[in-house]
């Protein structure tokens, strides 16, 4: 057997020579291809571990001739193969070459025949190309010469309507004329594209001008079927026909013949109410509202069966009225303005208040807005004539102040009520809120604007003045001595009733600015005025402190009992606080008396003190108790 160190001594290029090395990756493929058990064929064989396998120990050796032998014929068996396989695989190179020389033989036939195919397809499209050709085009005659038939047999439609046409309005047949009409616009408008064709421009001259002509027959037919009174002769039925032709002629055609109808049943109101000043006055503000009553009356009974609803003619006609009656009336009160008086512009304006409420009930079921040539949305009679009225509320708001000052004079002169435990406050202060209540609401009516504000100014001055002047005066006067029990409850009932007008005036402000309007909101505070309300009283312990002041102080010779002073603030606040306690009803004003008292009393003691100097020891002894 050989060891590594015969190994060693052995050439080792004896046994590698001959060796062929491989790739790892290629000697395993090998021996996948192969599947051979034999050591000779494995990748890691050893040439001496095979030989030791062989020959294991020394008696192998006996027999190594037979193990020559043997590797011999294995050597042989092995040559064989190899040239075997060898043989093999020269003559199967010259085979496959011969395979790929067909192989590209056949992928450039295929490829010819590729081109052809394309070359084949390239002249079919350009075929079918050709052929779509014409059928796009006969498809594109198609279409124009069915256009061009459409608009043939809408031209004659359109020469035809307009020649019927022309014999209906002539006829004055003028419901089938407003069906023409509608029939020939609609075509007209087919061949706004075509007006640079001189006979289609010629032909639209001729629709424009044929308008033109039938709005001013339709428009003589009115003037003729009217008076000049704007009173209307029977043909009611011609006209309301004719509304029809003039609603496809276009808004303004329509706003034309609206305006002419108010301006010919407003021409008389004109000569009557711009005649005269005389009849102009204030006075007679009540004959314009029954003058246009009697035009509306007969709107309804005759003429509102000529125009058609939605053209809103009455509430046209109701605009151009009171535009025409504001600035009239604007002009009778500057005219009147050193002689108006109060009553007679309060008559007119509840009149003229009146007659807008109509008016707004009269149009309220309206929905759609106007549509003539100076608005668009629906007008708003509410204040459409009062407004005039404004700038001379002045002479009501003084007429106010006046009356309010009598009120404030009266409840001066109020009697105090008897001991009744029913009353709390001053029936006055309820009269006054009432009386505010009732102007208000009647001031809202007439205007929510200056004048109102000016009113909330007199509400406030005459607060005050109820504040300062009635409650505050009835007060007892403030002289040294102890108020009687009488005197107290006279106390309470003004601090209940001032209780009262306090809590009461928020409200008060809440109504004035929500009839107030929104111009004037912010400039409302009664703030000042509720304050004015506030007022305390402390005089009833005046004498206690008179009597402290008479004392010598600095004499005393010992300390003896109670002073009388303290006697004395004892009683009188005692029965004071008692009687305060009885009377004001609201405990929140009792507990701010008690705080007010203290803070009161605490500061005139330290000044009656200091009156008191000097004072002795003893006599400091003696102010203690």
């Amino acid at each position: 057997m050989l060891s590594n160190k015969d190994n060693d001594d052995l050439p080792q290029e004896d046994f590698n020579s001959d060796i062929i090395k491989f790739p790892p990756e290629l000697e395993n493929s090998i021996s996948e291809i192969l599947q051979t058990n034999d050591l000779i064929d494995n990748n890691d064989f050893i040439p001496i571990e095979y030989i030791n396998q062989m020959l294991p120990n020394e008696y192998a050796l006996a027999s190594i001739d037979e193990t020559t032998k043997r590797l011999q014929y294995k050597m042989r068996q092995l040559e064989g193969e190899i040239q075997e396989h060898t043989r093999l695989q020269t003559n199967g190179g010259q085979q496959g070459y011969e395979e790929v020389a067909e192989a590209k033989k056949a992928i450039e036939e295929l490829f010819k025949r590729i081109r052809q195919i394309k070359e084949k397809a390239t002249q079919s499209e350009i075929m079918v190309q050709e052929i779509t050709q014409d059928i796009k085009s006969l498809d594109f005659a198609k279409r124009h010469l069915t256009t061009s038939i459409t608009a043939l047999k809408r031209l004659q439609m359109l020469v035809t309507a307009v020649d019927q046409l022309k014999v209906m309005a002539k006829m004055k047949q003028y419901k089938e004329t407003s069906q023409l009409l509608q029939a020939v616009l609609q075509l007209a408008s087919y061949f706004k594209s075509y007006k640079s064709i001189k006979q289609i421009a010629e032909l639209s001259i001729s629709i424009a001008t044929f308008q033109n002509e039938l709005k001013k027959q339709i428009f003589e037919d009115f003037e003729s079927s009217f008076a000049l009174e704007g009173s209307l002769s029977n043909q009611s039925a011609l006209l309301g026909d004719a509304c029809l032709v003039i609603d496809i002629m276009g808004q303004d055609v329509k706003n034309n013949l609206i305006n002419w109808y108010c301006e010919k049943q407003l021409g008389e109101y004109k000569r009557i109410f711009r005649g005269s000043e005389e009849i102009a006055s204030l006075d007679n503000t009540s004959r314009r509202y029954a003058w246009i009553k009697r035009v509306l009356k007969t709107y309804d009974e005759v003429h509102a069966d000529i125009f058609p609803l939605h053209w809103n003619v009455s509430e046209v006609l109701c605009i151009r009225f009171c535009e025409l009656t504001g600035e009239d009336l604007v002009k009778s009160l500057s005219r009147a303005k050193n002689e108006l008086d109060v009553k007679n512009l309060l008559k007119n304006l509840q009149l003229t208040l009146e007659f807008e409420n109509q008016l707004v009930k009269r149009f309220a079921y309206m929905e759609k807005p106007l549509h003539t040539e100076n608005t668009s949305l629906k007008y708003n009679f509410n204040k459409s004539i009062s407004i005039a009225f404004e700038p001379y509320l002045g002479l009501y708001i003084d007429a106010e102040d006046k009356n309010m000052a009598e009120i404030i004079s009266t409840y001066r002169m109020e009697a105090v009520p008897d001991d009744d435990n029913s009353t709390s406050v001053l029936q006055s202060s309820i009269d006054l809120f009432l009386y505010y209540k009732e102007t208000l609401v009647n001031c809202s009516k007439l205007s929510t604007r200056k004048p109102f504000y000016d009113l909330c100014i007199v509400f406030s001055k005459w607060l005050r003045t109820y504040a300062n002047e009635v409650l505050i005066g009835k007060l007892p006067k403030e002289e040294r001595r102890a108020m009687t029990r009488d005197e107290l409850k006279l106390i309470c009932l003004i601090l209940n009733t001032a209780d009262y007008c306090y809590n009461t005036i928020p409200q008060l402000e809440d109504k004035l600015k929500e009839k107030v309007h929104e111009e004037y909101k912010d400039k409302i505070n009664l703030d000042f005025e509720r304050d004015c309300f506030l007022k305390g009283i402390e005089t009833c312990y005046e004498p206690a402190l008179t009597t402290m002041t008479k004392i010598s102080w600095n004499n005393l010779e010992s300390v003896g009992d109670q002073s009388e002073y303290v006697t004395l603030f004892h009683n009188n606040l005692t029965r004071c606080v008692v009687s305060v306690h009885k009377d004001i009803t609201n405990n929140r004003y009792f507990r701010s008396f008690c705080d007010k008292f203290v803070e009161s009393f605490v500061s005139k003691i330290i000044n009656n003190l200091s009156k008191c100097k000097p004072i002795s020891e003893v006599g400091a002894e003696q102010a203690r108790k």
